[in-house]
């Protein structure tokens, strides 16, 4: 009778082995995952020129469970897909609806389609290939399978249809299907089958399952944006809620209401519509409260909670907020391990409005960073006053931009950014300037930050000097701050390639002292002050390109097509963090490139020079406004448009020379004028 009992069990057990996985989908890669592993570290699979093939064995470091199965290698294929069945030789690039017996057998599909590792047009250096590499500690260990680069069959690969995904095997079981980047389109079959095809599972449910990253031009995600789908071995729960990435601002002022925010994630079967909520500060009395009416669906459905109960410091310092949830539809939560989430933040006497501080790695070379460009200027354009933006011109792709210097690849190298458009916002929102959303914006402006800048400066010459304050908000002590400054250029049009765009707006020229910056210290809480000059050396010169053997020499040459064009950046960062503090610039307008300007709002100014007065007429423009900016940036005038031929005073003026700025139907445009009494 025993041995009837420990069969039947044994049967229970393998069982629950082979009963498949379930899915879920979710954002964001916390662990140790790179898809842009260092080649040195990796084990190349499958390399460029390869198509349609199907790799040789490939070792797993630990016993890997597949469907009740245990496995140590695998092969795969660059048509995207792995599989455990090591007597397969052919690889198979049609993709047919899961389970079929046609289909390859014991496989995981990362995106089954018509692919190939064929490398890159336009970005040559650029690896297009299959690897995979390791990481962790037993029983704990992680093994990933990357497809890096790869192309849709048939379509000449030039950073506008390439795609990033891999799938990560896990030694405690189960399996990931991570997408990480894209351009153009492509779809395919995505999830798994077993060893003879008779159960599989497909993500999306069909065999044209969307690649789920929706960009047209080159959109590498960073791994907290990073789109996930995460396969458990078993039966999906009734109730599984999980609580995540809670939301709060990184300071906060003493006694002021602040909102807690969570992500609410239902992995069960049953759509969730109440759930309990609570949380505690520093381990202190326990907040209760209940949500009633949410929408969250199933199998990975999301939404973003609010806490009822607001929290309000009334001392200072860092404190610690842990947060849970419990009865799901008022039921038990059958995975308690996921219900509990920490976040800190540090309580100030009082906190500053940020200027968001956008930094872009960008080429006259580069054809994505010209809607990069545009993109970016069109949202700051419906922004005033809570932004500053630099634009570091890079040395890729091609021959690269001939104003690359090499305080731009020590920023570049700073962020670890790998392609162009770049765009770092505040150091922390790192991808394509295409992705770039009002949204985005609006999440970092609304952040407070803990220091004020001023600033100015003064061009004597070619001498340029940058002066002012930071000031904190109270006494702190942070080694890890970086006081940075960057000469920029507002306008330059002699840089012009083959991107198609003829003007170029904030182009960095020199960083002060160097793009390292200069040590920052506020341990006193007073305000800090700072003057920091540089002279150009030299004359004028235009590179051919941005390549080693071109690039200027900024100890004695320079770039500079108008040194009366130049204005300054300031900004504090944290260079453990890479995060920016706060921003300021010395410019009181910011020229965009979202329209040509030459197209729009024609003006002509005359006398030119003017003495006391001068006559601006317009050719398209009724309504709009007139600023007057002098060389170090400052506006000295300003008033609206309200003809078309309009008489301004400028007898108050002192002699020398002057930009008169209209703006008018979205479109800012300059021209110069000489006052000489």
């Amino acid at each position: 009778m025993k041995k009837i009992l420990l069969f039947s069990s044994l049967l229970c057990s393998l069982s629950a082995f082979s009963q498949g996985y379930w899915n879920y989908k979710t954002i964001g890669v916390t662990d140790a995952y790179n898809q842009f592993q260092a080649t040195a570290s990796t084990s190349i699979i499958l390399d460029k020129p390869s198509n349609d093939v199907l790799s040789g064995a490939n070792t797993i470091p630990f016993p890997y469970n597949f469907n009740g199965t245990s496995y140590s290698s695998y092969k795969v294929s660059d048509n995207g897909y792995l599989t455990f069945d090591l007597t397969a030789t052919t690889a198979q690039n049609t993709p047919v609806a899961l389970p079929n017996v046609s289909a390859p057998k014991n496989a995981i599909f990362a995106l089954w389609s018509d692919m190939e590792c064929i490398g890159n047009t336009q970005y040559t250096s650029e690896r297009s290939q299959v690897f995979s590499y390791s990481y962790g500690s037993s029983p704990n260990r992680v093994h990933v399978v990357q497809w890096y680069g790869m192309a849709k069959k048939g379509v000449t690969p030039d950073g506008s249809n390439i795609i990033f995904m891999a799938v990560k095997l896990y030694e405690a079981g189960g399996f990931d299907i991570i997408y990480g980047g894209k351009a153009g389109s492509i779809s395919g079959v995505a999830g798994y089958q077993n060893a003879d095809g008779t159960e599989g599972k497909m993500i999306g449910k069909t065999a044209s399952f969307a690649y789920p990253i929706t960009a047209s031009a080159l959109t590498i995600l960073a791994n907290k944006d990073m789109i996930v789908y995460k396969f458990i071995a078993g039966n999906q729960p009734a109730y599984d809620a999980s609580l995540s990435k809670l939301s709060i601002p990184v300071y906060v002022g003493k006694s002021v209401d602040v909102p807690l925010q969570a992500t609410l994630i239902n992995y069960g079967t049953e759509d969730l519509t109440t759930i309990k909520v609570y949380y505690s500060v520093d381990g202190g009395a326990t907040v209760a409260g209940t949500l009633p009416s949410l929408t969250t669906a199933n199998s990975g459905g999301s939404e973003i909670i609010t806490f009822p109960t607001k929290l309000n410091f009334s001392t200072l310092g860092v404190k610690s907020i842990k947060a849970w949830i419990d009865n799901p539809n008022l039921n038990p939560d059958s995975n308690g391990k996921n219900d509990t989430a920490t976040i800190s933040t540090e309580v100030f006497n009082s906190v500053i409005s940020r200027k968001v501080l956008h930094e872009v790695f960008t080429s006259s070379t580069c054809p994505p960073c010209n809607p990069g460009n545009i993109n970016l200027d069109g949202i700051l354009a419906e922004n005033k006053d809570n932004w500053n933006v630099i634009k570091y011109q890079v040395n890729f792709p091609g021959t690269g931009d001939p104003y690359y210097t090499s305080e731009v690849g020590t920023r570049f190298s700073y962020y670890s950014a790998n392609f162009a458009p770049w765009l770092t916002v505040d150091g922390q929102w790192n991808q394509n300037a295409n992705s770039y959303t009002q949204d985005i914006l609006n999440s970092f402006a609304s952040k407070p930050s803990l220091v004020a800048i001023t600033a100015d400066h003064k061009l004597e010459g070619k001498t340029f000097t940058v002066t002012g304050t930071v000031t904190p908000v109270q006494a702190f002590t942070n080694s890890n701050l970086k006081l940075r400054i960057s000469i920029v250029e507002s306008r330059t049009t002699q840089n012009v390639k083959t991107n198609g765009e003829t003007e170029f707006f904030n182009v960095n020229k020199k960083m002060l002292p160097n793009a390292t910056g200069t040590a920052i210290s506020f341990s006193t809480g007073t305000a800090v002050n700072f003057n920091q000059s540089f002279t150009f050396p030299g004359n004028y010169r235009l590179p051919n390109d941005g390549q080693a053997a071109n690039i200027i020499n900024l100890a004695t040459e320079n770039s500079v097509e108008e040194f009366w064009n130049l204005h300054a950046v300031v900004f504090v960062e944290d260079d453990t963090k890479k995060e920016v503090w706060q921003s300021q610039s010395t410019a009181s307008v910011f020229p965009l490139s979202v329209k040509k300007a030459n197209s729009n709002n024609q003006f002509s100014v005359y006398p030119n020079p003017a003495q006391s007065t001068f006559n601006i007429e317009f050719k398209n423009a009724t309504t709009g406004s007139i600023r007057i900016i002098d060389l170090n940036g400052k506006e000295v005038y300003n008033t609206t448009i309200n003809s078309m031929n309009q008489l301004i005073d400028c007898s108050q003026l002192n002699n020398g020379l002057y930009i008169v700025q209209i703006e008018a139907n979205g479109v800012i445009t300059s021209q110069k004028l000489n006052i000489a009494k």
